[in-house]
């Protein structure tokens, strides 16, 4: 959260005095009207001022759109991003007097309110990914050496050899329990729940107290060196994190003195036995990785093994994966029909389960790659030679109409209905097409690059309304946008 929503609308930093009294009533007012989980994190406790206020809810306890809650506020503009909605509330709601006046130092002036909407079971872990200021980014930088992230859907193990080329399938989750996580790093719950931090050098010393974790400079020594983007950015924008690492734990060496180093694989084994729960999702990816490294293995076999480069390897390639079938006894072979959409990794890949078949694949390609190519280069010109073929046949006059087809008559997709003697083999052609490419996943003919496999995780992205907040049933209001007569 944070930033500036509004910037027509003014917001200034607030004072301590200010800021608890907009996020007292604030609070009380979702409480009473809209939610029945409604909670600020608590702030960094050395700060001097105040920016926006951010609110976590859940549990909503009546329907209710953005704009009942923006009444409430008395706020001027709401915008929403993703799951949190933003308020430009003025400064002098709240100062009146007995007889309505307000107190004019304030006039012009805004707070920002952010309002994010959680589940209710993720509300504690948002709770604790927002708390303290810059608490979490001390932490992640920690984990991150160790192999650990913890984001806000939880903490997750990233596995090393997974992470090199697909990160978001190298994560296995832990927990999004607070205390679990806090158990599994030894750091003190206790002190965090029950008593809270006092200065940001309280902050410091809970941090450092993690059993798995080291020195920052040997934290850095295991990255490689290696600083993020959101490193420096961390280090320009967040004073609490930058002091922490480059002043207060250099000046205080003991806080990591007599601690065992863990390394990454150390790591694995330690969460795996605090989360018993991840070992089946361990065993996934890592079964899933080793069969991507075989494939991988597989490729760069089969590139060894032509005596091509550059553009004539690609058509090698291109064809293999085009012509090659498994036949029944298990042997490859050429096919005489093929697939004019190919994907990156090979249909019959799954069939060289072993080294023995690897082998025979590898004996077949030494044989027959120069006629793999041939297809190739064949199945290429026919394709040049039939669109020349067919534009020969478009009368002169014949205009292409606004809906993408021609004032004569012409087949689907905009072709020409061919001559009455080519008709029959036309026909041919469509049907032999439409078979070869019926359950054919679509992707760009290969280059030199199809050698190597990736493997890659589709974000999900969960589709959020144009306005509103979640309701009491969990629906989400959708504003509808209306298309003009002309369209309908």
């Amino acid at each position: 959260m944070g930033g500036n929503a509004f910037p027509n609308h003014p917001c200034p930093r607030l004072s301590h005095a200010k800021y608890d009294k907009l996020r007292d009533r604030t609070l009380g007012l979702l409480k009473d009207r809209f939610y029945a989980k409604v909670v600020c994190p608590p702030e960094a406790p050395s700060k001097v001022d105040h920016g926006d206020i951010d609110l976590l809810v859940a549990d909503p306890i009546v329907q209710f759109t953005a704009d009942d809650i923006s009444k409430a506020l008395q706020a001027v503009q709401h915008t929403r991003t993703g799951k949190t909605t933003s308020f430009a509330v003025p400064l002098t709601v709240g100062t009146e007097d007995y007889c309505g006046n307000v107190d004019p130092r304030f006039e012009g002036q805004y707070v920002q309110i952010d309002i994010h909407v959680c589940k209710s079971e993720d509300i504690e872990w948002e709770i604790f990914h927002n708390s303290y200021g810059d608490l979490m980014q001390i932490l992640g930088v920690m984990n991150r050496s160790i192999g650990l992230t913890a984001n806000d859907r939880g903490l997750h193990l990233r596995l090393q050899d997974i992470e090199v080329y697909n990160k978001k399938k190298s994560l296995i989750y832990l927990t999004k329990d607070p205390r679990e996580m806090m158990d599994f790093l030894g750091l003190d719950h206790e002190r965090y729940f029950n008593r809270g931090f006092n200065s940001n050098e309280e902050i410091y010393d809970w941090c450092a107290g993690g059993r798995l974790y080291t020195s920052p400079s040997h934290t850095r020594a295991s990255d490689g060196g290696n600083e993020t983007a959101n490193d420096r950015q961390r280090y320009k924008k967040r004073p609490m994190f930058t002091i922490c690492m480059n002043e207060y734990y250099p000046a205080h060496p003991e806080l990591f003195a007599d601690r065992q180093v863990y390394t990454r694989e150390d790591v694995v084994q330690e969460a795996l036995k605090h989360f018993p729960d991840a070992q089946s999702s361990y065993d996934a990816a890592l079964s899933e990785h080793k069969q991507a490294m075989w494939e991988k293995s597989i490729l760069a076999s089969i590139k060894d093994t032509i005596p091509a480069t550059n553009e004539k390897l690609g058509e090698v390639i291109r064809g293999l994966k085009r012509f090659v079938r498994y036949d029944t006894d298990g042997m490859p072979r050429l096919a005489e029909d093929h697939k004019e959409e190919i994907t990156e990794r090979p249909n019959w890949i799954e069939n060289v389960d072993s080294e023995a078949r690897l082998d025979e694949l590898l004996i077949f390609v030494g044989e027959n790659w120069e006629a793999v190519r041939a297809l190739e280069r064949q199945r290429t010109s026919d394709m040049k030679t039939g669109r020349v073929k067919r534009d020969s046949h478009r009368p002169s006059g014949d205009s292409e109409k606004e809906d993408g087809t021609s004032s004569g008559e012409r087949l689907e997709h905009g072709e020409e209905i061919p001559k009455s003697e080519e008709l029959e083999r036309h026909n041919q052609e469509r049907n032999s097409s439409q078979q070869s490419n019926r359950g054919d996943t679509k992707y760009h003919h290969g280059t030199t690059e199809d050698l190597h496999t990736e493997y890659r995780l589709a974000a999900n992205h969960d589709q959020q309304p144009n306005e509103g907040i979640a309701t009491v049933d969990g629906s989400k209001e959708e504003q509808v946008r209306k298309l003009p007569q002309a369209q309908r």
